[in-house]
Parts: structure tokens; C-alpha cells; sequence
């Protein structure tokens, strides 16, 4: 069994964190404008966090 060196897993979780990274700040103008938003515009972000989280737990093995 051979162990991976340090820097590899590194490499891996960056990879693994930058779409995540990049959905987050590419919908910063949504976290701006959410308390303007009406209710069902803002019910639409919530899903969106949700959907977000899942996602994320999905591929990071969290959501065991």
C-alpha cells in the first residue's frame, strides 16, 4: 500500500474546491440583491443554497 505524498492531496482538494469556489462567487450578485428581492424571488435563492449544499456534501463524501 503505497501512501500519496502531501502535495497530490493537496492538488486534489484544490481541484475538488474550485468549481464549488467558482459557482459561490459567480453568484455574489445573487447574495447582493437577496435582501431587495420579493418572497418568491428569495424562496428561489434559498433553493438554490439548498441545492448548493447538496451538491457540495455529494462531492466532498460528507453526505453520508
Amino acid at each position: 500500500m503505497s501512501i500519496r505524498p502531501l502535495w497530490l492531496r493537496l492538488l486534489v482538494a484544490a481541484l475538488l474546491a474550485l468549481p464549488l469556489l467558482c459557482v459561490v462567487l459567480l453568484s455574489f450578485p445573487a447574495w447582493v440583491s437577496w435582501p431587495f428581492l420579493p418572497t418568491d424571488r428569495r424562496q428561489t435563492v434559498l433553493s438554490f443554497v439548498d441545492r448548493l449544499t447538496k451538491w457540495a456534501k455529494a462531492i466532498s463524501g460528507g453526505g453520508r
